[in-house]
């Protein structure tokens, strides 16, 4: 190979002149990269004999081989130039070098890496040290740091390598995650998932289930490459969804920042949908809770009629689901305890939960858990069967806040809405339902099923109707499950074609909005579009009129400021 297709490491010793003619640190260093354009500048800047010390560095850097000088004249003579007979030489001799590598063992890789990865920034020379990385199963930790210095090079770095940098620079991951996860939380099919409410019955136009979506979805199918199979990688993506979520900007969750909680839950069971790497997905503490919401997701979506006896949610899924918050319910949740359950292995050697940035103790697992509740599907189908209990509470005449399911759901929406609190304020538990929640919410909305079930005679005209319930009002003002549960009631109660109570629930809402933050308005877009749909639908059935009281209410006084809700 000619000396010329060298490079030299970088920080090693430099040529120094001694007058005219030019010293050289090492006679046997090719004069190749900075190296070589160091000296030739050196040289010819100090020489007062130019010719000469051109000479002099044409001799350094030709071929040792005297028998290569005669061929070379007869190559030019044939009208061949140097660059292409060089070039040719090198193409030759990388490819002599290649079929070695391929059968080298671990340590001649890592002595031949040693000796070729100073010219790796050499676009000629680049293949040789990237085919050795290739083959190595672990790179060393001092290349892997300096192969994440250099974006170009990191590009055309094999997957594995990538991963292996990704491993020791958690701050590049972040930097080449962060796009792909904005692009995907704004694509239209993952827009569509969010502003969704209708579970268990109408779909919007697009892929029939998410685990398609899983499948399809561009850019979550690139951050899942990212990740491979590395458990180091996987927990950094992770903690990136969660620091996203944790530090959104806004005091109230819109589309924007519940997205992150969707890409946690869908990244999750997008490893478990694929064989080759289902073992992550095995040994992330949420991975039981997502599977259940998934199946419970998908059940609701393929036999919606099934829903009328037991709710979207069958008997074995609300069994699962009870199971895997039992030990949350330990006081000391969040101080250090580890479950092996929660782990994904045995207690105290969690794969995912030991080193890094993630907490050995299952504190933040319950965090992790809410995010898993708030995404958007799964806390609209844990919505619905709460809605689902309130008219058996009340056939059964008993009271909300003892019914032993209707409290576990409850606590359930409390924990996705609190958990971002949670984050921030690292302070982690399983809330306790709240009594008003319990107690005083619920009788509200048994009080309208009642009203509904006994009284149908209602004039959808009387503009007493359009007076809210100050008490809903109030509560509707201080927690987030209120007004998760109202929106998703108002849109039962208009499918029912219930206008009566329909109206009150609007004129309640319309109120409450006007009395709070008008930041809290994107908290409102998932109810936004799924009305603005049913407005759309009845319209042209003449189920309602322009106009008419019920348009009034969720048209004019509310759509058209909700069309307001930022870029969301």
């Amino acid at each position: 190979m000619s000396e010329s297709t060298h490079a030299v490491p970088r920080g090693s010793p430099h040529n120094v002149l001694n007058g005219s003619e030019a010293q050289y640190t090492n006679a046997q260093q090719p004069l190749v990269g900075e190296l070589g354009q160091s000296t030739i500048q050196s040289v010819l800047s100090h020489t007062e004999q130019p010719g000469n010390a051109i000479k002099e560095i044409q001799l350094k850097a030709s071929l040792r081989n005297h028998h290569c000088r005669p061929l070379l004249s007869l190559l030019d003579e044939l009208g061949v130039t140097r660059l292409e007979t060089h070039t040719s030489m090198l193409e030759s001799a990388k490819q002599v070098l290649g079929s070695r590598i391929e059968t080298m063992q671990e340590e001649g890789l890592l002595a031949l890496l040693e000796e070729t990865f100073p010219y790796v920034s050499i676009d000629g020379l680049r293949s040789v040290p990237l085919d050795i990385l290739k083959r190595l199963e672990a790179v060393p930790e001092a290349y892997l740091q300096e192969l994440g210095e250099d974006q170009d090079l990191f590009a055309e770095l094999p997957a594995s390598v990538q991963r292996q940098v990704y491993e020791v620079n958690r701050k590049l991951l972040q930097e080449h995650a962060a796009p792909l996860m904005a692009v995907y939380l704004h694509g239209v099919a993952v827009v569509r998932q969010e502003l969704n409410m209708d579970v268990g019955g109408k779909t919007i136009t697009g892929p029939p289930t998410r685990q398609t979506y899983r499948k399809t979805l561009a850019h979550l199918v690139k951050l899942v490459n990212m990740i491979g199979g590395s458990p180091k990688v996987y927990r950094g993506m992770m903690d990136l969804c969660v620091s996203k979520f944790k530090e959104s900007e806004g005091l109230y969750v819109g589309p924007n920042q519940a997205g992150y909680c969707l890409l946690r839950s869908q990244l999750l069971m997008a490893f478990h949908d694929n064989a080759s790497f289902r073992q992550l997905a095995n040994e992330d503490p949420c991975h039981e809770l997502a599977w259940i919401l998934d199946a419970a997701i998908a059940h609701s979506r393929d036999a919606p009629e099934q829903g009328q006896e037991g709710g979207v949610l069958k008997p074995a899924h609300m069994a699962s689901l009870k199971k895997f918050f039992r030990d949350f319910d330990s006081k000391d949740t969040g101080r250090g305890k580890k479950r092996k359950h929660l782990s994904g292995g045995s207690e105290g050697e969690s794969p995912l939960y030991s080193g890094g940035d993630w907490r050995d103790d299952c504190g933040k697992v319950i965090a992790e858990a809410g995010m898993i509740l708030r995404d958007p599907s799964a806390m609209h189908l844990i919505i619905k069967q709460v809605l689902h209990r309130l008219p058996v509470i009340f056939e059964a005449q008993a009271v909300p806040s003892e019914d032993e399911d209707l409290v576990f759901l409850t606590r359930l929406l409390q924990l996705a809405v609190g958990c971002r609190q949670m984050l921030k304020e690292k302070r982690y538990a399983f809330p306790p339902v709240k009594m008003e929640l319990a107690g005083d919410f619920f009788a509200i909305l048994i009080g309208f099923t009642m009203e509904a079930a006994l009284d149908d005679s209602y004039d959808a005209q009387d503009g007493v109707l359009d007076e809210p319930n100050e008490q809903l009002v109030e509560l509707l003002m201080r927690e987030e499950v209120v007004r998760h549960v109202t929106a998703m009631y108002t849109l039962e109660r208009i499918a029912a074609r219930d206008w009566a109570r329909t109206r009150t629930l609007m004129a309640s809402i319309n109120q409450a909005l006007s009395l709070l933050d008008e930041r809290a308005l994107p908290e409102w877009a998932a109810f936004a579009a799924t009305l603005a749909r049913r407005m759309a639908e009845l319209l042209p059935q003449q189920q309602v009129g322009l106009g008419d009281p019920v348009w009034a209410a969720c048209v004019d006084r509310f759509l058209l400021k909700a069309v307001d809700i930022d870029s969301q």
